[in-house]
């Protein structure tokens, strides 16, 4: 695969502890400096791209001519105010860019424009990438038949759960959104689109996380006690040899029909936040697989008309949990042609034309 530059705006934990442990694996992306506002000594970095940081607050200064790449990760109330003084560089035009979720606060939508000044640009939602939901896929067409719903219980953010939902329907925007909060401890938000309902229990936590998606033949979930008059009942189990992970594996009673084998990782004895380590583990998986289709995607000429997450559907996502956490309520209207609808249509022509 042909090699690529980037270049990382943000040195937050993010990029420290999560993507550039990744990049050290990824052979063929070059990382040519993370540049940052934090001086090095409240950064306290010391692998092996210590001496790619560069501290700065000037980012107009910034040589941008021979990356690829340019990844910005930065909280999202600092996204607009960084994109607005990279774009005066001549060389943005043949720059793909890597934004993280969320892109832009909704009340900015009409700042969605300058993503376009780029030779691309897409959201990195490496929740998507991981390797449960890839493998899930598969065995949905082969085993359990047409997607009916999936149910999260503390399994994610909102947004990363919406989507989840997207890529697995395989839609633009939502009809409708609830959100009822029946304690202070947890709350349930509905996603309707069609007669497809998705059901999200907050709060997040990946220690206790589970989710659940129903076909109309069949049903895959990690709920390890999971009880179905089903036949077609798949769940998914860790592979883990004593305080050893090496992957998971998806059984049918107790056959096992998918393996998913990676590089023996050794976990912590403490077990309390074993579920945390193997989603960490795994997360970092997928934040891999989300870079090699990147790249592959860059290299095959197919990066504008891809299935990654684009600007649209993430502004998408988070605009409804704007509103949602707002209102407690998003409902947006059916166009009734390419799957489109009335507030996502209104996104991309705000981002193609302002």
């Amino acid at each position: 695969m042909k090699n690529k530059n980037i270049t990382i705006v943000g040195a937050g934990g993010r990029v420290l502890k999560e993507v550039l442990p990744v990049l050290e694996r990824i052979k063929f992306i070059n990382l040519n400096q993370i540049i940052t506002a934090k001086s090095k000594k409240k950064i306290n970095f010391e692998g092996i791209y210590s001496s790619k940081i560069i501290t700065t607050n000037n980012l107009e200064e910034i040589s941008l001519n021979d990356i690829d790449i340019l990844y910005i990760a930065v909280p999202c109330n600092q996204i607009y105010s960084v994109l607005k003084r990279l774009i005066t560089s001549e060389y943005i035009k043949d720059i793909h860019l890597l934004i993280d979720t969320p892109p832009l606060h909704p009340l900015l939508i009409f700042k969605l424009g300058l993503f376009r000044k780029f030779k691309s640009a897409n959201v990195l939602e490496d929740y998507i990438y991981n390797d449960i939901f890839l493998l899930t896929r598969k065995l949905m067409i082969a085993s359990i038949g047409k997607l009916k719903n999936i149910n999260f219980q503390h399994s994610g953010f909102k947004y990363h759960a919406f989507a989840v939902v997207r890529k697995f329907f395989k839609i633009k925007g939502f009809y409708l959104i609830k959100k009822n909060v029946f304690t202070p401890i947890y709350s349930i938000i509905k996603i309707y689109k069609n007669f497809q309902i998705s059901s999200i229990i907050e709060p997040r936590d990946y220690n206790i996380g589970r989710i659940l998606f129903v076909g109309n033949n069949g049903i895959i979930s990690n709920f390890l006690n999971l009880r179905s008059e089903v036949n077609n009942s798949f769940v998914i189990k860790n592979n883990i040899e004593g305080n050893t992970y090496k992957g998971f594996s998806f059984f049918n009673n107790e056959t096992e029909i998918l393996k998913k084998e990676i590089e023996p990782v050794e976990l912590q004895k403490d077990l309390k936040y074993r579920n945390l380590e193997i989603y960490n583990i795994n997360k970092s998986k997928a934040i891999e697989n989300y870079f090699v289709d990147f790249i592959q995607k860059i290299n095959d000429g197919s990066i504008n008309n891809s299935a990654l997450y684009s600007i649209e559907d993430a502004f998408y996502d988070n605009f409804a949990s704007y509103f949602l956490d707002k209102f407690g309520l998003f409902f947006d209207i059916p166009l009734f042609f390419n799957g489109d609808t009335l507030i996502y249509k209104i996104i991309e022509i705000i981002k193609s034309k302002f």
